[in-house]
Parts: structure tokens; C-alpha cells; sequence
């Protein structure tokens, strides 16, 4: 949980001014429910939901896990093609799934 926490923090201090991002706090609330979040990071690559609803994703693409319609790796975000309104965002070894509102 430390390491996922860390990977996350500094990624989000890598990509926060440019995304913008608002990522909520891990703690539980009174109705006992812990919110998604704005940003996952796997093993090779992330993903990240911007405050307006769009998702973004780098690293890795060789499966098209990016969701821009290539398999072009990306150092820098690109925005997920065919989705807004994003809620939440959650990446696996080569795959994203993302809740729109």
C-alpha cells in the first residue's frame, strides 16, 4: 500500500501541473466508503482522469492500453480517445477500466 501510495504521489507531482489533477484522499469516510481514484499507476504504464472528466495515459502501449488508438509507447500523457466524463480510473497489466458519471 506504501509503494502504491508513493508511485502515485510522485506521479502526481510529475504530471499535477499539467493535468491539473484532483486527486482525493485515501481515508475512509463516516459512510465507510473509499473514493476511487484519479490516478493508477501500474508496472510500465498510467493513467490519470483530469478535473474536467478526461482521461490521459503514458508509459507503455504495446497492447494499445493507452486508448489512443495506437500502440506507440508515449513518454507524455495522452488523452484516452471515444470517452469523457470519467469518474474514476484503474489500470491492470495491460488494460485501463474506467466509471463515467
Amino acid at each position: 500500500m506504501f509503494v502504491r501510495m508513493l508511485r502515485t504521489i510522485l506521479i502526481t507531482l510529475f504530471i499535477g501541473s499539467f493535468l491539473q489533477l484532483s486527486i482525493p484522499a485515501y481515508t475512509q469516510s463516516r459512510t465507510h466508503t473509499i473514493p476511487g481514484p484519479k490516478i493508477s499507476v501500474g508496472l510500465s504504464f498510467a493513467c490519470a482522469v483530469d478535473t474536467g472528466g478526461t482521461g490521459w495515459c503514458w508509459g507503455n502501449n504495446s497492447d494499445g492500453q493507452l486508448g489512443d488508438g495506437t500502440t506507440v509507447s508515449r513518454s507524455t500523457a495522452v488523452q484516452v480517445s471515444g470517452l469523457s466524463n470519467i469518474d474514476r480510473i484503474h489500470v491492470g497489466s495491460a488494460h485501463v477500466c474506467a466509471i463515467q458519471n
